[in-house]
């Protein structure tokens, strides 16, 4: 299973770049698909059967803390809160909760009084966020799980290596031949990009 899940986690490395840098819908959907089954195979490996009873291993690492944190604090962002504290934490969440609520419930004080809001006015993008969070994290602590030996240590790094390679000749011919497309898709790119559409992102890998 451990094998299994290197494989889809090194894919997913790949693919996504190559997808217009994973941006869109479709693209981060397969990506994180393929990571929660890679994860999914990973914890099942993780469980162990010792004296009758099922012991989870989990991966000790000096990054746990800031992960735990981060989700601790994307999950307050979305649960609706009392007045009396909101308004400890943020009076312009208590504003603008306050403002959305219908004119005939605003007209009501006791009715506008038992309203509870988020700290975040608008909580899909937290969500997302949380999603994304929860994908990073498994991603990162997998691979940090399956890099167990010198050869996937070696292969993961020749197919970074190699990617990379491709994303840079691939652009500088993109951008100085004129093409102006990724792959079907019609760009206008002024720098080198690569495959994806934002040239920060692209950046981000070469980094």
């Amino acid at each position: 299973m451990e094998r299994a899940a290197f494989v889809i986690y090194l894919v997913v490395v790949v693919v996504s770049p190559l997808l217009f840098g994973g941006v869109h819908t479709y693209a981060y959907t397969l990506a994180f698909t393929g990571i929660f089954i890679a994860s999914l195979l990973l914890i099942k490996s993780n469980i162990e059967k010792d004296s009758g009873m099922y012991r989870f291993r989990w991966l000790r690492s000096s990054l746990n803390p800031l992960f735990l944190f981060f989700f601790g604090y994307l999950i307050v962002q979305m649960i609706p809160m009392p007045d009396f504290l909101l308004v400890h934490l943020s009076p312009e969440a208590k504003v603008i909760g306050d403002m959305s609520i219908p004119p005939v419930s605003a007209a009501d004080s006791a009715t506008a009084k038992g309203h509870w809001y988020a700290l975040a006015p608008y909580t899909y993008p937290v969500r997302m966020s949380l999603v994304r969070w929860i994908a990073y994290g498994f991603l990162f602590f997998g691979l940090v799980q399956t890099l167990n030996t010198r050869r996937r240590i070696e292969i993961a790094t020749i197919v970074i290596i190699v990617l990379c390679c491709f994303e840079t000749l691939y652009g500088i011919a993109q951008t100085y031949s004129g093409y102006g497309r990724i792959w079907w898709f019609k760009v206008a790119p002024r720098e080198v990009i690569g495959t994806y559409l934002n040239r920060n992102h692209f950046a981000g890998l070469m980094e």
